[in-house]
């Protein structure tokens, strides 16, 4: 009995999170853009890679690991304080993004990749709220996965872009 509750679990929490997504948070009117120069480019990649070093240096790209360790225990659940402050990373990523100057061609991938950042610091506070809203938390820990999996996504769509614009090698 207990394996069908599993697998009804299982599978409720793989449609949550398919059919629960984040709307867009930003619009390509809330970027700035700039011509296709070599300068904007370059410009462009050194304020974003400036951006994600701090934001590596505060747990995103460990948020498997912070998460593990805050669900670890089945009893009861770890310390927020570390889910929060990945977050506030994501979200402080976003918030770095937005204020970037976008060369035209990279527009739809930096969109992408803005509102990835923004829906995981929203998803990571939800599941946060785990002891208060456990079906809160449920539904951001389902939606985790698949925003996740897009930032990746749209983060090797900017590396590509930077590759062939000739920025890195």
């Amino acid at each position: 009995n207990s394996f069908n509750i599993q697998n009804l679990s299982d599978k409720f929490s793989t449609d949550v999170g398919k059919n629960v997504s984040m709307p867009d948070h930003y619009t390509s009117s809330s970027i700035k853009t700039v011509a296709d120069t070599p300068a904007n480019q370059k410009a462009y990649y050194t304020k974003i890679s400036s951006a994600a070093e701090i934001a590596v240096k505060n747990g995103v790209g460990q948020d498997f690991v912070i998460l593990g360790t805050y669900f670890n225990d089945p009893e009861t659940l770890g310390d927020p304080a570390s889910v929060k402050k990945l977050g506030k990373a994501y979200g402080d990523f976003a918030k770095a993004l937005t204020s970037a100057s976008v060369p035209q061609s990279a527009m739809s991938y930096h969109l992408a990749a803005l509102n990835e950042s923004y829906n995981l610091s929203q998803i990571l506070k939800n599941t946060t709220q785990a002891e208060d809203n456990a079906m809160v938390a449920f539904i951001a820990i389902a939606q985790f996965k698949t925003h996740q999996e897009s930032a990746e996504n749209s983060f090797t769509k900017l590396t590509e872009y930077f590759q062939a614009n000739g920025i890195i090698k």
